[in-house]
């Protein structure tokens, strides 16, 4: 009984021991630079960027056919973002192997904490954002409307049929997770641009503001809905620092407006002589085109084009967790 007792007093400073080591053994990175964090995401990427590998099962893909890449992904880091200096947030963007035109990139988040001189991971969202085109999420930055806001803005944009969208997301990054800022309205629209939509649009957005241009009825469907506008944003620190920022959206460009008018004839001069026509022949004429239905009658009316200048400015508060439209239009036509 006694060396009972005496070998478990012995072995239990080594089970100890065992798990220390166990514990040890997590993946932990020693900084918080992006190649670091990435290293214990993605154990066995090279220089902290991923190799190429397979979406993570929480996406709830279907599995792909053997030996192709329908369910794998290019990976990399976008940026690190400081919630406090025992807490960091590392972005990365994924983008799928077989993506098409309406495939949206993917944003994920994975949160770290300070465990000594080890950062070790605690969270991770690996679908936190599904936006932009061709898999690409699109350009992502950090901004910090306040001190204790951080804020993940996403553009992206692309066309169809010549026409162009650009557009801003928003989310909010804290310890709790990543959180869509713009509600219902989901993003922005930053410019539209119908340049390869219609065949005259590039010349008439060259023309400067105020210039007419009269087009035939047959022909306004290669000069219908010119636009090019687009737009710089900021955020713009409140005069009573009474919340976050606003965002600030300044839009310019040029824009087409049509309406349908009579046609412009050549004045006749009242003292040009005036042709006179033999009775037979005149009625020999009104007969004829009495009994030829199919003749078309002449276009009355045609369009009056015209080139407008686009200034306008955009404003949004954040209020109640949101960033909330406060003043202006957005020119920009939705697509």
């Amino acid at each position: 009984m006694f060396r009972l007792q005496l070998s478990r007093l012995f072995l239990l400073p080594v089970l100890m021991v065992l798990a220390a080591c166990a514990k040890q053994a997590e993946p932990f990175a020693t900084s918080t630079e992006p190649a670091a964090l990435m290293r214990v995401v993605f154990p066995d990427s090279k220089e902290g960027a991923a190799e190429r590998a397979e979406m993570p099962s929480e996406l709830g893909e279907e599995p792909g056919n053997a030996g192709d890449d329908s369910t794998k992904a290019d990976f990399s880091a976008e940026l690190v973002v400081r919630l406090s200096p025992d807490q960091v947030v590392l972005i990365v963007s994924g983008v799928p192997v077989a993506a098409g035109h309406p495939t949206h990139g993917l944003l994920m988040a994975y949160w770290f904490e300070r465990h000594e001189k080890n950062w070790l991971l605690s969270k991770k969202e690996p679908q936190a954002v599904f936006t932009g085109f061709y898999g690409q999420a699109g350009d992502v930055k950090l901004i910090e409307p306040a001190d204790d806001l951080k804020v993940l803005a996403v553009e992206n944009g692309s066309c169809w049929q010549g026409m162009c969208g650009h557009w801003l997301h928003l989310f909010r990054v804290d310890g709790q997770g990543m959180t869509d800022l713009l509600g219902k309205e989901e993003a922005i629209q930053l410019g539209t641009d119908a340049d390869g939509a219609t065949t005259s649009c590039e010349g008439l957005m060259k023309r400067g503001a105020g210039t007419r241009v009269r087009v035939s009825t047959d022909e306004y469907s290669e000069a219908y809905g010119c636009v090019g506008v687009s737009a710089k944003w900021y955020v713009r620190v409140r005069k009573d620092k009474s919340g976050p920022g606003d965002i600030v959206i300044e839009f310019s460009g040029k824009q087409t407006s049509a309406e349908l008018v009579p046609i412009e004839r050549p004045a006749v001069s009242a003292s040009a002589p005036v042709a006179e026509s033999a009775p037979q022949a005149t009625n020999a004429a009104e007969n004829a085109h009495e009994n030829d239905s199919s003749e078309v009658e002449a276009p009355t009316e045609e369009y009056l084009v015209t080139v407008h200048n686009i200034r306008e400015t955009l404003v949004y508060r954040y209020r109640n967790g949101q960033y909330e439209h406060l003043s202006g239009k957005n020119p920009a036509p939705e697509l």
